[in-house]
């Protein structure tokens, strides 16, 4: 089981890599699993994704030709990121 304070600031670091992009979940978990020590299951995804939503980090907008929600840093995210 992967740490989750730090899952959950990887979410947003793997975000700002391309902080004008939108990133699937997907996408996410796939950058995560580069940076986290152990593979990241989707139940840990979901947690760290929910904690940064509820603060307004992260947010989302549905991608309807991909039929997926897509994600991406806030200002607030962007800010605490120093971007």
């Amino acid at each position: 089981m992967n740490d989750p304070v730090t899952g959950r600031k990887k979410v947003r670091e793997v975000l700002a890599m391309a902080p004008r992009r939108r990133f699937s979940e997907g996408m996410i978990l796939d950058g995560l699993n580069r940076l986290m020590p152990e593979k990241v299951t989707t139940q840990e995804l979901a947690a760290w994704i929910e904690y940064n939503h509820s603060r307004g980090w992260i947010e989302y907008r549905h991608n309807p030709d991909e039929e997926r929600d897509e994600w991406f840093l806030t200002d607030e995210g962007k800010q605490k990121e120093g971007l």
